[in-house]
């Protein structure tokens, strides 16, 4: 229902689910109470540093989540319990680098995982990033390696 939208977000019921935005609101951790049949969370431009998927889980239409634009240097959890899930931005971060479980087996139905803009130092903890998405255009192409 409306009534769980978070405060200062808006939540607009689309299909078969809620759109929930909470850009902007200067945020530092994942709203609460988010509607449970949330489809889509749009949490760009706030204050999180970290990005708590587990505050997630219960979110279990989740098909895009958008994050980018905030300080992002780790990610707790990981993408791969949200089986609709097919977009993900994570683009303007600090992410250095991304544990291989954070995707897991889920990088496979992703349509969609934005990364540009975040100083990954791809070494050889990020090795398995470049083999899972090998010439395929899941990344786009703007992801770079700033060591």
């Amino acid at each position: 229902t409306v009534m769980d939208c978070p405060e200062n977000c808006t939540c607009l019921y689309v299909a078969e689910g809620f759109t929930v935005n909470c850009n902007g609101q200067k945020l530092t951790t994942v709203p609460e109470k988010l509607p449970l049949d949330t489809t889509y969370l749009n949490i760009a431009y706030n204050s999180l540093s970290e990005l708590d998927l587990i505050r997630l889980y219960n979110l279990t239409k989740l098909e895009g989540l958008s994050v980018a634009d905030n300080d992002v240097t780790v990610i707790n959890g990981s993408f791969k319990l949200f089986k609709s899930l097919r977009q993900i931005d994570l683009s303007q971060n600090k992410l250095q680098t991304i544990a291989k479980t954070v995707f897991g087996s889920s990088i496979q139905q992703l349509r969609l995982a934005a990364l540009s803009g975040n100083p990954l130092n791809c070494d050889c903890h990020l090795r398995w990033l470049r083999k899972a998405v090998n010439d395929t255009d899941l990344l786009g192409n703007d992801v770079v390696c700033l060591k």
